[in-house]
């Protein structure tokens, strides 16, 4: 499946593997064509954005062309500039003269509800408000994914950084009043004090990733990053004065986008004070995904995407029959563990053996690297510690001298970092005691009685019980007593 989005500040192309919950992005290009340009001005598009984005979706024709992607699996929409656009019949007369497929124009409302799809692809759990900034307008919708009916209330607000460029530099004061206008209007926003506001879309993204450089956050990673909305009071006032030459270069924030922050920090704050929310996520997720979301089976939407995630990255030697072999195994002592989900626990299991293959020397560093940077969106940065930290334990002790070390237990308290260093242990057992056969592992039992680990395992295959499985079992009873008494 591909998907073309032309958008008011970009125009994007996105290639997928397959139509599967976590499918690989085979391909993803944007070209900055900023259509939405003093739209509030002038009304219309202007000639040399038009222009630009028609190069772009010359060149997008070709490589879905050459890919050999069928034009029926080609989902082409056009967002917030073309919709108010008063020229915007002509500029569509160009597109479809080179693109087969169907330009569908989304109405606010589609793209609020899209948005919130988007973020609802990769957390299944999502409760509270989604706001996706754009170049040419604002959607805000209600989300409660655990609820039969995951959408609730929806709107657009002309409120985009492209769109507003010129007024934001000319009269900020006026642009200020006009959002809370704006904002006045959204009484429904209010309602999720106590719940999370997801921030999508390009600027607030790069607005996060000023955060995390600002405040010497170690892992760079925007998707999951979570900010207490009391926490971003300062910083926001400090965004909307601060000069763009002092935020370009920011974790590789571009001129262009740079220019945009202080707008996108003026609108998050008027939201987080219209809403009072508890947090903010910053999502790594889009509209597009939103539109990936919605053409998937319906089975296939109700499957986790973190199972789904974890099992791209089971090797040819370690099946789901391992993982879930172990998974059944470890569950004893994962359930002494409140704090470890049965989520959670069965990504670990299917990630145990990302390092198998690399050389014994490297295996431990090379799973607590490759598992905190996953490309995962679903996991918070929280989440991500805890994997890795689990996964690297399930092949030895982890190096206090590593950077990655250090980062993970900045993002871990001392008993999250001591239960995951636990469940590594138990596949790290398993992994001995059985050499891999399920068979095997099936007729053994582990127990914990909040003193002792008990390795019950049939008298007629008791020689498993070599010395190495004894070391490896004491070492985990080790653990889960520090689980329980955490070091300070």
């Amino acid at each position: 499946m591909a998907l073309i989005d032309i958008g008011s500040s970009s125009v994007r192309l996105v290639i997928y593997s397959d139509h599967c919950r976590a499918a690989r992005v085979l391909f993803n290009e944007k070209h900055t064509c900023d259509l939405a340009e003093d739209l509030e001005v002038s009304g219309g598009l202007l000639p040399d954005t038009i222009q630009r984005a028609i190069a772009a979706i010359r060149r997008f024709a070709t490589v879905v062309q050459h890919r050999e992607i069928p034009w029926t699996d080609v989902h082409l929409f056009a967002t917030s500039a073309v919709r108010d656009a008063n020229n915007a019949a002509t500029f569509i007369n160009e597109v479809q003269q080179i693109l087969p497929a169907t330009l569908k124009v989304l109405s606010g409302d589609d793209e609020a509800r899209l948005s919130a799809y988007g973020v609802a692809y990769n957390h299944p759990e999502a409760v509270g408000v989604v706001g996706d900034l754009g170049g040419g307008s604002l959607e805000l919708a209600e989300i409660d994914v655990i609820d039969a009916d995951p959408l609730g209330q929806s709107l657009s607000l002309p409120f985009g950084a492209v769109r507003f460029k010129t007024l934001l530099q000319q009269d900020p004061a006026t642009l200020q009043k006009r959002v809370a206008a704006g904002l006045a209007d959204v009484p429904w926003i209010s309602a999720h004090s106590t719940e999370r506001f997801y921030a999508v879309g390009g600027s607030w993204r790069n607005l996060g990733l000023l955060h995390l450089s600002m405040s010497s956050y170690p892992l760079a990673i925007i998707g999951g990053y979570r900010v207490a909305r009391t926490e971003l009071r300062d910083f926001l006032a400090q965004v909307q004065v601060m000069p763009v030459a002092k935020i370009e270069g920011c974790r590789g924030i571009s001129r262009k986008r740079a220019a945009m922050l202080p707008f996108a920090a003026m609108l998050l704050e008027a939201v987080l004070q219209r809403g009072q929310f508890a947090e903010v996520e910053f999502s790594a997720m889009s509209l597009r995904d939103g539109c990936f979301y919605v053409r998937l089976p319906d089975s296939e939407q109700q499957v986790d995407p973190l199972i789904r995630a974890c099992s791209c990255y089971l090797s040819p030697s370690y099946q789901h029959a391992e993982a879930e072999a172990l998974y059944r195994f470890s569950k004893p002592i994962a359930q002494a563990i409140p704090t470890v989900s049965p989520r959670i626990h069965k990504a670990l299991c299917l990630l145990g053996n990302i390092a198998q293959s690399d050389h014994p020397e490297f295996r431990v560093e090379h799973a607590l690297i490759r598992v905190l940077h996953l490309a995962a969106p679903m996991l918070s940065h929280q989440d991500r510690a805890w994997l890795a930290v689990a996964v690297a334990s399930r092949y030895g002790r982890i190096p206090d001298r590593l950077m990655t070390t250090k980062t993970v237990r900045f993002l871990l308290s001392e008993s999250d970092y001591s239960s995951a260093g636990a469940l590594g242990r138990v596949l790290r057992l398993g992994h001995s005691l059985s050499g891999g056969a399920t068979n095997l592992l099936a007729l053994c039992r582990l127990s914990w009685d909040h003193a002792r680990v008990t390795l019950d395992v049939p008298r007629d295959i008791a020689y498993l019980l070599s010395e190495r499985v004894e070391r490896r079992r004491t070492q985990l009873e080790r653990s889960m007593l520090l689980t329980q008494c955490p070091t300070k």
